[in-house]
């Protein structure tokens, strides 16, 4: 069995899927590719808090915007039906 890839704690793997799974486990950012160090790009954890607060910003945005137009939509709808009665 060829054993491609290596993490930095020592732990062997011929798959490379396999060594990221045990990576997300443990933590473990530096791998090793035949012998040759390679890195999985890492964010700064503050960096990665603001990015989902941002995403979570427009979410609500966005669904305050639906419920706005839905909201006009209504209006429109109950002043037409008043004003056939």
């Amino acid at each position: 069995m060829y054993l491609a890839f290596r993490c930095k704690c020592g732990n062997k793997f011929t798959r490379r899927d396999n060594l990221f799974q045990h990576m997300r486990a443990k933590g473990c950012v530096v791998w090793y590719k035949n012998g040759v160090k390679q890195c999985e790009e890492v964010k700064d954890e503050a960096e990665m808090r603001q990015a989902q607060e941002e995403a979570d910003d427009r979410y609500i945005e966005q669904i305050m915007a639906d419920a706005a137009i839905a909201q006009r939509k209504r209006d429109r709808a109950a002043k037409q039906a008043r004003s056939r009665f």
